[in-house]
């Protein structure tokens, strides 16, 4: 173990009060070349990052002796993005070096910042927007749960997180600048040049999916293209993979969003982009479609390519294990070892354990055994319900995009069982798709999390209607989506994917009936804990009340959620004064007699004076 560079960077600190020049400089800026080149040798190949500006450090001087106004560094400061994000405004990951209280620290930090904008010329109104909507969107990020390794970075201190009087504050219109980071802090003290390499690379890989998730936050802001095929790939065989490498689309992807959003739907599409050869020039634009195909095309070429052995589908479950994925040993009238979907071989009718391969075995060695080279895509679904150290195993290691066979740091592992040497090959990409209303991205394990690129899903309202039976489906959905998201999180959302083709059916009323009752309020009811109150506000009834006539016989009718009525004296008796039960509590209930097959009861979620007018007419 050696220690040149964590002590020269020590050094470099220390001597952060004194003069700046001659050979002191030159040592000072050596040692930050390496600091700077140590962090950009800790990002993910795949993702290219790169530095976008040169070395900053504080501007303070002397103020006395003989070199009065020289200039001194007390930090340095160096920033990367990835390249397909040079142009754009917004944040990056950045190193930092610094001493505090005598104790000499990096932080690799995300910076969350507000820059106040003059509000009094027109010229100025977007510029206010943007800030506006970069508030909202820290916010959610500042609600999230930090993984362990992860702390806040605010006005000079570490902390675990940032209290409401902060949030409020940070979000407001500040009339001066305001940031947050998101940070992993590396201690110098007590180091040496290995540990130290080990956690940047830790720290970068945690800080990775937070970096992403605001990019695809402000993906309409970002600039970017869609995925293109080349004209000779559009007139290729639409069933023939490509064989040309892809080193624009990372090898590890997972999609996440809330329930609804098109994951699963979209994996399809992603899969067959990955085996035609797109080249795409950003991340999230690998699920778009090829404007050439419909959907129904993508489908036929999937189902062709999964029979063909190039894509392969599993769902995980807490039951998962290892043996379903890589390999295991079982009984069995027979003998030998077996892949999952072979029959082992043998005439002996006896009990026997055998040896069989798991599904990511057997794939890994078609595709390491495919003489052209093509890619291949293995797709788990609902990767985060499954215990991913145990499903794995030491296969966490391999599935890295430096790691695979075929690339110069290619690492292989014995099995266990088998005691054949393995490798992950580098033509088999893994599509997971992870549901986060299921369990946070925060919350996945950290070393799935570093060796994934993630893509958010979020409802795209523009695929809904706005006009079923005078319902604007856009508007409900939105409308709803913002209420959870303020009340919860973004994370519990609900997807389009449920009101996806309501204006082509034949009764379009009853399928919105249907959506309601069994997904809308059950999903509700799950993530309120039956809170009815908050679900109620969700569904826009507390608006509802000012234009309900309450004499009228089915004044609740428009209200998905009402108060109950208890007869306490004869469910407890006539002395409930003497027990202790707060009667005066409201309690609340689902209605069982809402209008379904109203339409007003829709509108009303977002357009609650639609209800003034039905008032009106009943009073006529």
């Amino acid at each position: 173990m050696t220690n040149n560079l964590t002590d020269s960077l020590i050094k470099v600190l220390d001597n952060g009060g004194k003069e700046y020049a001659g050979a002191a400089k030159t040592e000072t800026e050596d040692s930050i070349k390496k600091f700077s080149e140590l962090i950009s040798e800790s990002f993910p190949k795949a993702m290219h990052f790169k530095q976008t500006k040169g070395l900053s450090y504080s501007n303070a001087t002397t103020k006395k002796g003989n070199n009065a106004g020289q200039a001194i560094k007390k930090w340095f400061w160096v920033p990367f993005k990835e390249e397909k994000h040079k142009d754009d405004s917004g944040v990056s990951i950045s190193g930092f070096l610094f001493k505090i209280k005598n104790k000499h620290y990096i932080r690799l930090s995300i910076e969350m910042e507000v820059k106040p904008g003059p509000r009094s010329k027109k010229q100025n109104i977007n510029l206010t927007k943007n800030r506006f909507n970069e508030r909202i969107q820290y916010d959610k990020i500042l609600s999230a749960t930090l993984g362990a390794d992860l702390s806040y970075f605010y006005n000079g201190n570490f902390q675990t997180d940032i209290d409401d009087n902060i949030r409020k504050k940070f979000l407001a219109d500040p009339k001066e600048e305001s940031h947050i980071e998101i940070v992993k802090k590396i201690e110098l003290d007590g180091n040496d040049d290995t540990k130290l390499s080990e956690e940047i690379k830790d720290g970068i890989n945690a800080l990775i999916p937070i970096y992403e998730s605001i990019y695809a936050a402000n993906i309409n802001s970002i600039s970017q293209s869609s995925c293109k095929l080349t004209e000779e790939k559009e007139e290729a065989s639409a069933s023939t993979p490509s064989t040309e490498p892809l080193s624009n689309i990372p090898l590890n992807i997972i999609l996440f969003g809330a329930p609804g959003t098109g994951k699963t739907y979209s994996t399809i599409t992603l899969s067959e982009n990955i085996l035609k050869g797109l080249n795409c020039a950003n991340l999230s634009s690998i699920i778009e479609p090829s404007n050439a195909k419909s959907r129904e095309t993508y489908v036929k070429e999937f189902e062709e390519d999964k029979k063909n052995g190039y894509i392969s589908f599993v769902t995980f479950h807490q039951s998962y294990g290892y043996e379903n994925f890589i390999e295991g040993i079982k009984p069995f009238l027979g003998n030998g070892f077996v892949d999952d979907s072979n029959e082992a071989s043998g005439k002996d009718s006896e009990l026997q354990y055998i040896g069989f391969n798991g599904v990511f075995k057997s794939f890994c060695k078609k595709a390491k055994n495919d003489p052209t080279h093509h890619p291949y895509v293995f797709i788990i679904d609902e990767i985060n319900r499954g215990n991913i150290s145990k499903i794995f195993g030491e296969l966490i290691t391999l599935i890295e995009e430096s790691k695979r066979f075929g690339k110069p740091e290619a690492l292989s592992a014995i099995l266990p069982d088998s005691k054949e040497t393995f490798t992950v090959p580098d033509n088999v990409y893994i599509v997971g798709t992870m549901n986060t209303a299921d369990r946070s991205i925060a919350l996945i394990d950290t070393a799935l999390r570093r060796r994934f690129s993630f893509i958010e899903m979020e409802p795209n309202y523009d695929l809904l209607s706005e006009n079923v039976q005078g319902i604007n489906i856009k508007k409900l959905l939105k409308i709803i989506n913002s209420r959870i998201e303020y009340l919860y999180d973004k994370e519990h959302v609900i997807g389009h994917s449920y009101f996806i083709g309501l204006e082509n059916e034949n009764q379009p009323l009853n399928k919105l009936k249907d959506i309601f009752k069994n997904s809308v309020l059950p999903l509700l009811q799950e993530y309120f804990v039956d809170d009815y109150e908050k679900i109620s506000l969700v569904l826009g009834d507390n608006q509802k009340e000012q234009y309900i006539d309450r004499k009228a016989d089915k004044s609740n009718e428009f209200l998905f959620v009402i108060k109950k009525e208890n007869d306490y004296e004869n469910l407890f008796g006539k002395d409930i004064e003497e027990l202790d039960i707060d009667t005066d509590e409201i309690k609340y209930e689902s209605n069982k007699n809402i209008a379904y097959d109203n339409p007003k009861t829709y509108i009303a979620i977002y357009e609650p004076e639609a209800l003034k007018e039905t008032d009106q007419n009943e009073q006529e």
